[in-house]
């Protein structure tokens, strides 16, 4: 497997498996299916290679992505956010999701970044571990941050401070 910046080139299939995502797992996107599906066509390749989106890769076939967003004024630009994360159902526990985050680590560090926040559904406490598992702490929670299916949903606001890279490293 393989991780690396999405190219324009990737938009079809990063939009293939954005709609997937949304319909498997509602509450990981701010996107509802319906929404997903309504990205134009010819806005995939530009929204996929704008830099943000980040994949990972089984061969050829992209089986995840995530973005991670830089950028804003100067005073915030020590911090970026992820979000949203997936990766295929068919890859989970393969070590996929593994694989995104760390090159989405080293990815911020090389970009100077000091700080990765990322906001998760408290009803999915699977993702939760994950980030969790990877250095992020909880710092606040959103009650009715979200609302499926006119259902409030809570989210919890995690981030994670990235050391600098060792020197020589």
């Amino acid at each position: 497997m393989i991780a690396r910046p999405l190219a324009a080139s990737d938009g079809a299939a990063w939009h293939r498996l954005l709609v997937v995502g949304a319909e498997e797992f509602p509450d990981g996107f701010l996107q509802s299916t319906d929404e997903v599906r309504a990205i134009p066509s010819d806005r995939h390749g530009a929204i996929a290679g704008s830099g943000d989106w980040h994949g990972v890769f089984a061969g050829a076939a992209l089986i995840g992505f995530a973005a991670l967003r830089r950028g804003g004024p100067s005073r915030i630009r020590h911090r970026a956010s992820l979000g949203p994360v997936f990766v295929a159902a068919t890859h989970q526990g393969t070590g996929a999701a593994d694989r995104l985050m760390n090159h989405l680590v080293d990815t911020a560090r090389a970009d100077g970044i000091a700080w990765l926040d990322l906001w998760v559904a408290a009803a999915n406490p699977r993702a939760h571990a994950f980030y969790r598992r990877h250095g992020f702490t909880d710092i606040a929670r959103r009650p009715d941050a979200v609302r499926l299916n006119d259902a409030s949903a809570t989210d919890i606001l995690m981030t994670r401070h990235l050391e600098p890279p060792a020197p020589g490293g």
